[in-house]
C-alpha cells in the first residue's frame, strides 16, 4: 500500500490519520474512535513519535482491533483513490488494572492541534501577502513601501476579508494612508 500525501502551504505534507473500529468502503464517512482525527503535519513523506489515539480508561480507546486511515485530502471521506488505509493493524488489550494516562499526555495532545490551527491562519496570512503582492507589485518596491501597503492593508476592513477570500480588492476598496508614500505602478 502506498501512502499519498497533500502539500500544505510551505511544502510540509499533512493528513487526517483516523483510528477506526472498522476499514471503511470507498465513500464511507471516517470517524475516529476519539471523535476527531489527529492532524499530523510532516516536513516529508514519514512521520514518527506522533499520538493518534490514547487507550482507556484516560482516553475513549476501548479493547479491540482497529485500522488507520490517512485521509490524505483531509474531507473525513474514506477514497482509496487519494486516502491509505491499513487494516486491522492496531490491537488494544487491557490488562485488569491500568493506572490512569497522565493528564499531560492529553494536553498535549490538545496544545499540538491548537498549533495546527495557528499554522493554518499562518497560512491564510502568507496567502494574503502573495495577493497583495499580485494586486501592488510588492517585489517592485522597496521594503518600506510594500511594508506600508500591507499595513494599509490590513488596516482595511474590507481589503483584509477580501485577502482571505482569495479575491483581491479593487484599487477603490483600498484608502491609502494621508501620508502615504506608496507608489502603486
Amino acid at each position: 500500500m502506498t501512502s499519498k500525501t497533500v502539500s500544505a502551504t510551505g511544502g510540509y505534507a499533512a493528513s487526517d490519520v483516523y483510528l477506526v473500529a472498522e476499514a471503511p468502503d470507498d465513500g464511507d464517512e471516517l470517524v475516529d474512535t476519539s471523535g476527531t482525527p489527529s492532524t499530523i503535519v510532516s516536513p516529508g513523506t514519514m512521520f514518527i513519535e506522533e499520538t493518534i489515539a490514547i487507550t482507556a480508561p484516560s482516553g475513549t480507546t476501548g479493547e479491540g482491533t482497529y485500522s488507520i486511515v490517512y485521509d490524505s485530502c483531509q474531507d473525513g471521506i474514506y477514497q482509496p483513490t487519494q486516502d491509505s488505509l491499513f487494516p486491522d493493524v492496531v490491537t488494544v488489550e487491557m490488562p485488569a488494572e491500568l493506572p490512569p494516562v497522565d493528564a499531560a499526555i492529553a494536553a498535549l495532545k490538545t496544545d499540538a492541534q491548537t498549533e495546527w490551527g495557528r499554522w493554518q491562519l499562518i497560512g491564510k496570512l502568507f496567502d494574503s501577502l502573495i495577493n497583495v503582492d499580485k494586486y501592488a507589485g510588492c517585489a517592485e518596491l522597496d521594503a518600506g513601501d510594500c511594508l506600508d501597503l500591507i499595513k494599509m492593508v490590513l488596516h482595511n476592513t474590507a481589503g483584509f476579508s477580501g485577502f482571505l477570500g482569495g479575491g483581491v480588492p479593487s484599487r477603490s476598496q483600498l484608502q491609502a494612508p494621508t501620508a502615504s508614500r506608496i507608489r502603486v505602478r
